[in-house]
């Protein structure tokens, strides 16, 4: 058995919903592995006359737990073939369904039809750090394809503002059948969200991860490890799930009725006897008891008679919740311990007295708690006047020009972290014609905006900001600034834009940046062609960027060269005013996929301004 180091052990769970009440209590690792009797809690019928899920599941094909929610997060790969292959329609736009931990549908109307019509399985990654966000991982054995999906704005998975990327399994040679079955992630914060994926027809459990790009796209995707559990007994192993207290894998097969524990190199550690027997067991995840109590069940789906076998019964899909001795938290064991919040205070600024610097503060707690902010000053001259100094997000007024360190400090209650922002605050250059330097990051999710060139479709609650196509697809991105405070006729210096990025791309790329001839831009509207038909500046910037490998990056390489030109022909306007908003948009081939505000307000795009005053 794996055993986890002290760094592991202080940041093991991300979510207070991960706390296994210690499965510590079953028997050790042996050569020989130990059996283990689960015990049945509660049965939920998914779809058939005995369920009460108005969009009924007939098949469940995959669970997962949503620790951001606390619920239960369940695909079914077949549904949707039941509207025209019987006359009993149970298909009601529902094949990605959010259930309670007690089996009550919470949400229904998500389906991955738009990429995926047979979700084999799905598996849920928590934020882990900025490089890793929070990601619903699908598994489709059609396609031997892994989607990555982004929720929107919205908040939900299976809706029309999700954004998803795919790699394919081949290169984890699956054989001629590719029965890429269930998928979990490891959740150990070292290992980089590592994927595993189990191969029902194969056998065997593969771990691997997405390399130096961070993304899995199958370029430079990793197999750490691969091994067998067909040795073990497994017959067709159809789910996976990581137990993050122990660091293994509870493997479910379906044609022994069992629960194999192994630990991630592969070896057996024991074997769990389910207390029911399945029809199709098909997926299994870890979350907290339904009752309410402290620890972890196992939640097992049962997709039951394939609707392809017979029309009368295939309605039959269950969600089983059981309890294995020693990880139900009533048998004791030593929970992993509390750890701090991750805080980060935001990118450094500038600002120009008397403007007030914009703070975008950013605080998450691991196990999921309650967190609360605290602004203060380190150090600078004069004072500094917080507009709340208990939001993550506020302003900063300061009373003296010079460099200011501010700092964030978040806590869960019981232990506290905090971060460091510097502001270089420049004295106003009144009638002097002196130096005036500012930076005004996105403020606003509906302030960056994607622009679909073949159908004029605008979206504002993107979690990311593709900059020239979408993939394939062309588009224009727009940008909204607000609060500008150049004054009118002031000379531009330099001025340009800093990105993050949000997913790596190094293909060749050809941008161009041009402004809104505006005084005041207005906002954006989902109105169609809303961005393409704003007029346009004169003045233009072509931008060939560099290669963009490195998730989270965050300098030179991702930012625009000058825009003076543009901003200039703006702040000349006779109707511009300092304060005004306005707008940048960006056209071209390629793609450079940048952090939107949606993505995290700390992450957003920032306008940087230099310039003189007569």
């Amino acid at each position: 058995m794996m055993r986890m180091s002290l760094a592991r052990a202080t940041r093991v769970l991300l979510v207070t919903a991960l706390v296994i009440g210690g499965l510590a209590a079953l028997p050790a690792p042996t050569a020989r592995a130990a059996v283990v009797n689960a015990t049945l809690v509660k049965t939920t019928w998914t779809g058939g006359p005995n369920s009460s899920w108005t969009h009924p599941s007939p098949d469940p094909s995959g669970v997962t737990y949503n620790a951001r929610s606390g619920q239960l997060v369940i695909s079914d790969g077949e549904v949707e073939e039941t509207g025209t292959a019987y006359p009993k329609n149970v298909w009601r736009g529902t094949n990605l369904f959010v259930a309670s931990l007690s089996g009550a549908v919470v949400e229904t109307g998500g389906n991955t039809l738009a990429y995926s019509a047979e979700p084999t399985g799905v598996g849920f990654r928590p934020a882990l750090s900025p490089s890793f966000p929070e990601r619903l991982f699908v598994s489709d054995d059609d396609q031997a394809r892994i989607f990555e999906v982004d929720r929107g704005g919205d908040g939900r998975y299976g809706t029309a503002d999700d954004s998803q990327t795919s790699s394919s399994v081949a290169f984890l040679d699956l054989g001629p059948r590719n029965d890429a079955e269930d998928l979990a992630v490891d959740l150990e914060p070292t290992r980089n969200g590592q994927l595993l994926l189990v191969d029902g027809k194969g056998k065997r459990v593969f771990v691997y991860d997405p390399g130096p790009d961070r993304v899995f796209n199958g370029t430079g995707d990793t197999v750490v490890r691969q091994f067998d559990v067909g040795n073990m007994g497994a017959g067709d192993p159809e789910g996976i799930a990581y137990n993050a207290f122990r660091d293994t894998l509870f493997v479910l097969d379906d044609p022994s009725n069992q629960i194999y524990e192994v630990d991630l190199a592969g070896g057996l550690l024991n074997i769990v006897k389910l207390p029911f027997t399945m029809k199709s067991g098909a997926g299994i995840a870890l979350a907290p008891p339904s009752n309410g109590s402290s620890g972890q069940n196992a939640y097992v789906v049962d997709r039951g008679v394939d609707n392809d076998t017979n029309q009368d019964t295939f309605n039959d899909g269950r969600l089983y919740e059981i309890a294995i001795p020693g990880l139900t938290g009533s048998g004791g064991g030593t929970p992993p311990p509390n750890t701090p919040p991750t805080v980060s205070a935001g990118p450094d600024r500038a600002v120009t007295l008397p403007a007030p610097a914009s703070l975008d503060g950013t605080i998450t707690d691991p196990e999921g708690a309650a967190v609360t902010a605290a602004w203060s000053r380190v150090s600078g001259p004069g004072t500094v006047t917080f507009g709340n100094a208990a939001a993550q997000d506020t302003t900063a007024t300061f009373s003296a020009a010079g460099t200011h360190v501010l700092r964030l400090t978040g806590s869960d209650g019981q232990l506290t972290a905090s971060d460091d922002v510097t502001v270089t605050v420049t004295a106003s250059s009144g009638g002097g014609g002196g130096p005036g330097v500012l930076d005004v990051p996105v403020r606003a999710g509906a302030d960056d905006a994607e622009e679909r060139t073949s159908t004029g479709a605008v979206v504002l609650t993107s979690g990311d900001l593709n900059l020239g196509q979408d993939g394939t697809a062309a588009q224009t991105s727009a940008m909204r600034f607000t609060g500008v405070t150049v004054p009118r006729g002031a000379t531009i210096t330099n001025a340009w834009v800093q990105f993050q990025v949000d997913e790596a791309s190094t293909a060749a790329a050809t941008l161009t940046v041009a402004g809104e001839a505006a005084d005041d831009a207005a906002a954006f509207t989902t109105t169609a062609r809303s961005i393409s038909s704003r007029v346009r500046t004169s003045a233009t910037v072509t931008w060939t960027p560099a290669s963009w490998p490195t998730v989270g990056a965050r300098a030179a390489e991702q930012r625009t060269p000058s825009l003076a030109p543009i901003v200039q022909e703006i702040t000349a306007r006779a109707g511009w005013a300092s304060g005004h908003a306005l707008v940048l948009v960006v056209t071209g081939s390629g793609t450079r996929v940048a952090e939107s505000f949606d993505g995290g307000a700390a992450r957003a795009p920032v306008l940087h301004v230099e310039y003189t005053t007569a």
